[in-house]
């Protein structure tokens, strides 16, 4: 039912995660080489805490555009290659599939990508879109000292909200259905909504 790994005496690897022929994988209490989308507290190479991702509610919480930064990884199929993955990933949770962007170099590798990366936000490997009824949607943020969005603030408003929020004189942004977010420019929804943006900052709603 599991893989294993041992050393030549016979003893099982446990609570780590371990490079194997220039391979990560990771093992839990008893030995088992773990498969799937996890949280994970790794310190040096211990594996001191892991959480599952195995339900809808688990992603939907994790995925938020709202969400806190997690230390996400994902582990291939056991049955084919149970290493850490990088880059894109697919992975089928509850019937759905769902696609998760890992880091690929540097301090990071291997952990989901959070944050803004080539033009569009992640929030724990999820790329965050506008709903494809609506073509855009406006979300509260912070911006960094570059201008860009640095992190989201809030789930999706609705027009009226951002509205309310651009008066309240609150940092706004628009994304699209791709997940690209506005730099500049009027877009409207769906539903009519007009929005101007200006150095990524939502300035009007009309």
């Amino acid at each position: 039912s599991h893989w294993y790994y041992a050393v030549g005496d016979g003893t099982l690897y446990k609570n780590v995660v371990k490079t194997i022929a220039g391979k990560k994988y990771a093992f839990n209490d008893k030995g088992e080489m773990l498969a799937g989308l996890y949280i994970m507290d790794i310190d040096s190479g211990e594996l001191k805490s892991k959480t599952a991702i195995d339900t809808e509610k688990a992603i939907a919480a994790l995925t938020a555009a709202d969400a806190e930064q997690a230390d996400v990884y994902f582990f291939g199929d056991e049955e084919t290659d149970g290493s850490m993955k990088f880059g894109t990933v697919k992975t089928e949770i509850d019937g759905d599939e769902y696609t998760f962007v890992f880091n690929s170099t540097g301090a990071n590798k291997g952990k989901a990508v959070f944050g803004l990366k080539g033009g569009a936000y992640y929030a724990n490997g999820a790329k965050v879109k506008a709903d494809a009824d609506l073509k855009y949607q406006a979300f509260e943020c912070t911006f960094g000292e570059d201008g860009k969005v640095l992190t989201l603030e809030s789930e999706a408003l609705t027009a009226s909200e951002a509205k309310a929020a651009v008066a309240a004189k609150k940092d706004v942004c628009l994304i699209g259905t791709s997940g690209t977010i506005v730099k500049s420019g009027t877009k409207k929804d769906a539903d009519g909504v007009k929005f101007t943006v200006s150095g990524y900052a939502v300035t009007a709603v009309e």
